[in-house]
């Protein structure tokens, strides 16, 4: 179920023109090329099912990181710019995010890049099947 939430997520973020990756993706941080995000999912809340018309359903919160790597050479303001002009629209709109918390940008020495980190909340109705599971992000 976790693993389809940053999927829907992810599918979402698509009108984003950069590279969208989950925590979970096993390519190497040294192929991905910045600037690109990646997804984790931080917290899960998940609910008693609810019963309509012969389908279960289950109502789930969650809180998400969202974060974007930029090249070691980005300032503040590149990051904070590329964030709020081109990625929180689309959490916003398209993702219908509840809410957004934003982390101070930080320098990563190891992966060589710049970072920042928002946390958004997201809560929608999970619908298990016989066959699969979809995650509907409201």
């Amino acid at each position: 179920m976790i693993a389809q939430i940053l999927q829907q997520l992810q599918t979402q973020l698509k009108p984003i023109p950069i590279p969208v990756y989950t925590a979970y993706d096993h390519k190497a941080i040294s192929q991905k090329q910045p600037p690109f995000l990646v997804l984790n999912l931080r917290n899960y809340t998940t609910e008693l099912p609810i019963f309509r018309a012969e389908q279960e359903v289950v109502p789930f919160s969650a809180e998400v990181t969202v974060t974007l790597l930029l090249p070691m050479e980005a300032g503040l303001e590149q990051l904070y710019a590329y964030f709020t002009e081109s990625i929180l629209p689309v959490l916003l709109q398209v993702c219908r995010v509840q809410t957004v918390t934003f982390s101070a940008p930080k320098t990563e020495p190891l992966l060589q890049k710049q970072t920042m980190t928002a946390i958004c909340h997201v809560q929608g109705i999970l619908q298990p099947d016989v066959q699969e599971t979809e995650a509907e992000v409201e």
